[in-house]
Parts: structure tokens; C-alpha cells; sequence
């Protein structure tokens, strides 16, 4: 069976989610800041002390500050870029000695790399760690092509954590993290690698 590894944010009944749905008890969380590689590098220990090897890796970790540039002061473009792509490389270089040698996969939730600049225009340095995300994505597919690097990204809103108790966005056309749930699982029990998928295209 598919066994995850949540992914750092709000852990708080995550593991009895995932027995609530078929866990069947073999939930497991760890909590790190994906800015400090240390704890990236002790959390990535204890996943691999527990299962053995890494499956699937999903950098999902994000900081949203989406408003202008002038409007975003030196702490919050930093901890942008430190979250997004920072938390993302060192993420994936602990856990790439320890993807299974079956089919693994890394997905980044991220646009493609060439981004739609109407999206990127309100909030430039957000969108810009995103993109930075995707680029990162595509140059890895070529590096490590024995790993299937690919990318998701919602065509509306997520209502995450962040957005619904931090932003104070508009949800009336978001979609729900479950929203996403399928579309990421057909892109890693796929062959696909080096592409760039939108939540709707994913499930075509």
C-alpha cells in the first residue's frame, strides 16, 4: 500500500487522518523548519529509521505574502525565498540518497518555470519563489533521471491553513487541499517525469 510521510506545517491530526482513511496505524509525522538544514536532515533520518527508503518526496512548504513589492519588507521576501526554494533544495538533497531505487518520485507544488505573467503580476516576489521552485524541478529531472521530477499546481486558490488563518483571501472560489489529493497521486504512480501539471490536467 501508499504509506505518507506528511510534509511540515500543521501537524495536528494528521496521523489520525491517515488511519482514518486506511492508515491502518501506519501514520508518522515529523515537524521541522525546512529554512534550518539540520532539522531537515533529522527529520529525513527518522523517516528513512522507520521505513527504510523514501517513495514519493512532495515540496509543498510554502511562506504566502502575496502582495506588491512594495508593500514586502527585507524579512518577508527573505523568509519567501528561504521556505520556497531554500526549503525545497535542502528537502530534496537530504532525501535523494534515500528514494527508492522502485519508481521514486519528488513532486513540487509549483508552477511551471515560465509563468503566466498576468498570475505572477500582483505579487511578484511570492510568484517568484514559486517559479524558482519549478526551475528547480526541471533542471532535476536531467540531473537525476533515475527520479521522476515533476511539478502540480491548483488552477484556483487552496483553501490551506495559510490562506484560510493568515492571508484573510476571498475563498469563495477556492478549492480544498483534498482538491489536490488526486491529481498528485496520479502524477507519482505515473511514469511522467520533467513535467509541469495543473490540477485539472492531471486528471485527464
Amino acid at each position: 500500500g501508499v504509506r505518507v510521510i506528511p510534509g511540515p506545517g500543521p501537524l495536528s491530526g494528521v496521523v489520525e487522518q491517515f488511519d482514518a482513511v486506511g492508515g491502518k496505524g501506519k501514520g508518522f509525522k515529523v515537524q521541522c523548519d525546512v529554512q534550518k538544514g539540520e532539522q531537515v536532515n533529522e527529520a529525513i533520518r527518522k523517516i528513512v529509521e522507520k521505513f527504510g527508503t523514501i517513495d514519493v518526496s512532495v515540496n509543498n512548504a510554502s511562506a504566502l505574502y502575496p502582495v506588491g513589492v512594495e508593500a514586502v519588507d527585507e524579512r518577508r521576501f527573505d523568509l519567501m525565498n528561504h521556505v520556497c526554494v531554500r526549503g525545497a533544495f535542502l528537502l530534496t538533497r537530504a532525501a535523494l540518497p534515500h528514494m527508492s531505487k522502485d519508481d521514486p518520485h519528488i513532486l513540487s507544488v509549483a508552477p511551471a518555470p515560465i509563468a503566466d505573467r498576468t498570475w505572477m503580476g500582483p505579487h511578484t516576489c511570492y510568484s517568484g519563489t514559486k517559479t524558482g521552485m519549478g526551475m528547480l524541478a526541471a533542471a532535476w529531472s536531467l540531473e537525476f533521471p533515475h527520479i521522476r521530477f515533476n511539478t502540480l499546481w491548483p488552477h484556483k486558490m487552496v483553501a490551506t491553513f495559510a490562506v484560510t488563518n493568515t492571508v484573510g483571501a476571498d475563498l469563495s472560489g477556492a478549492v480544498t487541499v483534498a482538491h489536490m489529493a488526486d491529481p498528485a497521486y496520479r502524477i507519482v504512480t505515473s511514469e511522467a517525469t520533467g513535467r509541469f501539471y495543473l490540477d485539472t490536467g492531471a486528471l485527464e
